[in-house]
Protein backbone atom coordinates (compact mmCIF):
# COMPACT_ATOMS: atom_id res chain seq x y z
CA UNK A 1 0.00 0.00 0.00
CA UNK A 2 1.31 3.45 -0.94
CA UNK A 3 1.62 5.93 1.90
CA UNK A 4 0.68 9.57 1.57
CA UNK A 5 4.35 10.52 1.78
CA UNK A 6 5.26 8.22 -1.13
CA UNK A 7 2.35 9.56 -3.16
CA UNK A 8 3.54 13.13 -2.58
CA UNK A 9 7.03 12.18 -3.73
CA UNK A 10 5.82 10.34 -6.84
CA UNK A 11 3.17 12.80 -8.01
CA UNK A 12 3.17 16.18 -6.25
CA UNK A 13 0.25 17.42 -8.35
CA UNK A 14 -1.98 14.79 -6.74
CA UNK A 15 -1.82 16.32 -3.26
CA UNK A 16 -5.41 16.31 -2.08
CA UNK A 17 -7.34 19.47 -1.22
CA UNK A 18 -10.49 18.03 0.28
CA UNK A 19 -11.86 15.65 -2.34
CA UNK A 20 -10.42 17.58 -5.32
CA UNK A 21 -6.80 17.28 -6.41
CA UNK A 22 -4.72 20.35 -7.22
CA UNK A 23 -4.65 19.34 -10.89
CA UNK A 24 -8.44 18.98 -11.02
CA UNK A 25 -8.85 22.34 -9.32
CA UNK A 26 -6.55 23.97 -11.88
CA UNK A 27 -8.50 22.39 -14.73
CA UNK A 28 -11.79 23.64 -13.28
CA UNK A 29 -10.41 27.18 -13.03
CA UNK A 30 -9.14 27.03 -16.63
CA UNK A 31 -12.51 25.71 -17.83
CA UNK A 32 -14.33 28.46 -15.93
CA UNK A 33 -12.10 31.16 -17.41
CA UNK A 34 -12.54 29.81 -20.94
CA UNK A 35 -16.32 29.73 -20.50
CA UNK A 36 -16.24 33.27 -19.09
CA UNK A 37 -14.23 34.59 -22.04
CA UNK A 38 -16.58 32.93 -24.53
CA UNK A 39 -19.70 34.26 -22.77
CA UNK A 40 -18.15 37.72 -22.31
CA UNK A 41 -17.23 37.95 -25.99
CA UNK A 42 -20.65 36.82 -27.20
CA UNK A 43 -22.55 39.16 -24.88
CA UNK A 44 -20.19 42.05 -25.60
CA UNK A 45 -20.60 41.75 -29.36
CA UNK A 46 -24.38 41.27 -29.19
CA UNK A 47 -24.79 44.19 -26.79
CA UNK A 48 -22.53 46.48 -28.82
CA UNK A 49 -24.50 45.74 -31.99
CA UNK A 50 -27.84 46.24 -30.23
CA UNK A 51 -26.78 49.56 -28.70
CA UNK A 52 -25.33 50.76 -32.01
CA UNK A 53 -28.55 49.96 -33.87
CA UNK A 54 -30.66 51.49 -31.08
CA UNK A 55 -28.68 54.74 -31.21
CA UNK A 56 -28.86 54.73 -34.99
CA UNK A 57 -32.66 54.36 -34.97
CA UNK A 58 -33.39 56.53 -31.91
CA UNK A 59 -30.95 59.41 -32.36
CA UNK A 60 -30.02 59.14 -36.03
CA UNK A 61 -26.33 58.54 -35.34
CA UNK A 62 -24.53 55.28 -34.75
CA UNK A 63 -22.68 55.40 -31.45
CA UNK A 64 -21.51 52.81 -28.96
CA UNK A 65 -22.18 53.13 -25.25
CA UNK A 66 -19.19 51.45 -23.62
CA UNK A 67 -20.39 52.39 -20.11
CA UNK A 68 -23.25 49.92 -20.48
CA UNK A 69 -21.61 47.33 -22.72
CA UNK A 70 -18.62 46.37 -20.54
CA UNK A 71 -20.37 45.95 -17.16
CA UNK A 72 -23.26 44.05 -18.71
CA UNK A 73 -20.93 41.71 -20.58
CA UNK A 74 -18.81 41.11 -17.47
CA UNK A 75 -21.83 40.45 -15.24
CA UNK A 76 -23.61 38.14 -17.65
CA UNK A 77 -20.34 36.40 -18.55
CA UNK A 78 -19.64 35.59 -14.89
CA UNK A 79 -23.24 34.51 -14.31
CA UNK A 80 -23.32 32.18 -17.32
CA UNK A 81 -19.94 30.64 -16.47
CA UNK A 82 -21.07 30.05 -12.86
CA UNK A 83 -24.37 28.53 -13.94
CA UNK A 84 -22.57 26.18 -16.33
CA UNK A 85 -20.00 25.24 -13.66
CA UNK A 86 -22.74 24.47 -11.12
CA UNK A 87 -24.77 22.44 -13.64
CA UNK A 88 -21.75 20.36 -14.61
CA UNK A 89 -21.19 19.46 -10.91
CA UNK A 90 -24.54 17.71 -10.71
Amino acid sequence: MITVYELELQAPYLIKYGDVTKKEKTMKIKKFLIEFVIAFTAIFVANAIAIYVWNLVRYGEGAFNWEITFPLAIGVGIALALIHALESKE
